[in-house]
């Protein structure tokens, strides 16, 4: 396998773009982000093998973000683009080091021994990793400036099961709330990633509740008021309900070849440059 380039130190990422367009990663997600259910896991999937055969417009819109003058964004404009970038430079991993089970597997092929930790792209002249997107810009204030410091949670897409569904389009500026608002409320209302009340009413949830339990007490007071904003109205909570955490399944979230519907859109109104010179992840 040939070692990962960033898609910034190509020559078509040399000039610098005034503003961002979202045409090239809309155009990948509609194409290839399809609905299943694996390992028991009802999810978005993503068909990683046919982007692999041609993955130039993943890598534009990559390249899009390598001079971008971020301090002119708004934090809607910034955050979208974030949330963009993160989803996208995901996408752009597992398509070079093709994992076979999982993307923490690209930890054992990197030199900073951690998928999370790897500056894999660069936005706006800095290289940037998963952590730094995510931790360092994302949950350190930018996801507060906007009032979405817990449902931001449902934009961002590790690549795995467990994960809140990869949206078939980007986030938008002005849409941005609203997205990640229905986001959320899809992703509770998944019971194979968050079960909600059992038997005994106690409420189980994604062990992404656990690990930033923070954050969802910081928008709405504690993780349970959070849950009665978002999750499904069926769900009878109350400030004494208990919580369990579901075990994360860090499996990829790929399309299977039996599952490939071939009803795929086709792109169109293509203005991409860089069709015919796909570069091989």
């Amino acid at each position: 396998m040939s070692s990962w380039v960033d898609p910034c130190e190509e020559e078509a990422a040399s000039a610098t773009v005034p503003s961002l367009d979202t045409t090239l990663l809309r155009e990948v997600l509609k194409a290839n982000v399809h609905h299943g259910t694996r390992n028991g896991v009802q999810s978005a999937l993503f068909d990683y093998s046919s982007v692999r055969k041609d993955p130039s417009q993943i890598r534009g819109y990559l390249q899009q973000l390598c001079k971008l003058d971020i301090n002119s964004l708004t934090p809607q404009e910034s955050l979208a683009m974030h949330i963009n970038a993160y989803n996208a430079l995901m996408i752009a991993v597992v398509l070079h080091f093709a994992p076979e089970h999982s993307v923490k597997q690209v930890s054992e092929q990197v030199p900073s021994g951690t998928v999370w930790k790897q500056k894999f792209g660069t936005i706006g002249g800095g290289k940037v990793s998963f952590d730094d997107i995510e931790h360092g810009t994302i949950r350190a204030g930018l996801s507060s400036q906007v009032g979405v410091q817990a449902r931001v949670h449902a934009g961002l897409v590790c690549g795995s099961l467990s994960c809140p569904d990869l949206q078939p389009e980007p986030y938008d500026s002005a849409t941005v709330v609203g997205q990640l608002t229905a986001a959320t409320q899809g992703w509770l209302a998944n019971p194979t990633k968050n079960p909600g009340p059992d038997e005994a009413g106690a409420l189980k949830l994604s062990q992404i509740f656990q690990w930033y339990g923070k954050d969802f007490a910081g928008e709405a007071g504690t993780i349970v008021k959070y849950t009665s904003l978002y999750g499904p109205s069926s769900w009878r909570v109350t400030d004494d309900t208990k919580i369990g955490f579901l075990p994360y399944d860090w499996n990829l979230n790929t399309v299977k070849s039996a599952e490939r519907t071939g009803s795929a859109l086709q792109s169109v109104g293509r203005t991409n440059q860089l069709r015919g010179r796909a570069h091989a992840f």
